[in-house]
């Protein structure tokens, strides 16, 4: 995959914040009635570049590519408190051809988490996550 390749591309050194801490306070005196956002999700999207991006405090999954491919992630900082629930790095959910690397991610969940689907609606679509990359990815989660 080449950049010309790509059509739309997030980055060059900006800071994406979520403010996620009212939204996990909610949820931890369980007054919450739906699910909490994601910071960034895209759908049905294809020729995707997230580079040089730092993603914070977001009140459930950071980066959420759903039914997507040539979806690429680099150089970006995922940051939320050890304690902030359901706060994943990147998801990459039946989405094909994804590409997460030299990246840094420290959550309250899960670095990268890789799904196919969500219940019976993920069960109805069918549709399975394949050809997924991850490399030079650091970080820590509970």
């Amino acid at each position: 995959m080449t950049l010309s390749l790509f059509r739309i591309f997030i980055g060059e050194n900006g800071t994406i914040d979520g403010q996620g801490d009212v939204w996990w306070n909610v949820w931890r005196q369980r007054t919450l009635k739906f699910t909490k956002p994601n910071l960034v999700e895209f759908v049905n999207s294809r020729d995707i570049i997230i580079s040089n991006v730092i993603f914070k405090n977001s009140p459930f999954w950071n980066i959420h590519p759903i039914y997507c491919s040539n979806f690429v992630v680099r150089f970006v900082t995922i940051l939320a408190p050890r304690d902030s629930p359901n706060t994943d790095g990147i998801d990459p959910d039946s989405s094909s051809n994804v590409c997460i690397e030299d990246s840094y991610i420290s959550t309250g969940d899960n670095l990268v988490a890789v799904k196919s689907g969500w219940d019976d609606y993920g069960i109805a679509y069918g549709i399975p996550s394949s050809n997924i990359t991850v490399k030079r990815v650091s970080g820590s989660s509970t």
